[in-house]
């Protein structure tokens, strides 16, 4: 009988928005990655450059997969993208800050 397979899996989070510099809630609010962001994923990308990915999912929203798509360039890995994977919604409160959040405004 053969050794048992492995499987490692790695949760990537996207890279910085111009929301997350503010300190505002996101949830399903689409906002891309800014330059820091970009920054970020091509680096991450460059730490895991050997690592033999098999598969990679995204959440359906364009900083999710913008970070994906850096993280694995030049890869010619395809990205499945699920409404699934996205993080949860903040309804009436994405936007706001998160200090006017605290302060019950």
């Amino acid at each position: 009988m053969s050794a048992a397979s492995t499987c490692d899996i790695y949760f990537i989070r996207h890279g910085e928005t111009d929301w997350n510099l503010q300190d505002r809630i996101q949830g399903h609010t689409d906002i891309p990655l800014n330059a820091t962001g970009i920054s970020q994923a091509l680096r991450l990308g460059r730490l895991l450059s050997d690592i033999p990915f098999s598969a990679a999912f995204s959440s359906d929203l364009s900083r999710a997969q913008q970070t994906a798509e850096l993280v694995l360039k030049p890869r010619s890995l395809p990205i499945t993208a699920s409404l699934a994977l996205r993080e949860r919604s903040a309804g009436i409160l994405e936007g706001m800050n998160k200090d006017k959040f605290e302060e019950g405004v």
